[in-house]
């Protein structure tokens, strides 16, 4: 189904929680939980309209979400101690 999810998002610009649900005839924390694998990837970005975390009595869809193209999480490294002896610091 993760294929399918993958599919279904590259060919549309924008969809919300709420649609996928539907479409793959599933619980929304199900669909977020397959969801969570490429946001950590940085493959999909999650959008949040303005009000989706106020009252929480919107009917509107509040979660979007949008596949990323050619994007890849970043990864920071700290910088090696240098070593001042000159030995090697491996």
């Amino acid at each position: 189904m993760m294929n399918e999810l993958r599919l279904y998002l590259q060919d549309r610009p924008s969809v919300s929680l709420a649609e996928l649900s539907r479409q793959f005839k599933q619980p929304a924390a199900v669909i977020q939980g397959m969801l969570s694998h490429w946001l950590r990837k940085g493959r999909v970005v999650l959008m949040r309209a303005p009000c989706a975390d106020h009252c929480g009595q919107c009917a509107g869809e509040t979660e979007w979400y949008r596949w990323q193209e050619n994007q890849r999480a970043v990864i920071l490294l700290k910088p090696v101690n240098s070593n001042h002896s000159g030995e090697s610091p491996c």
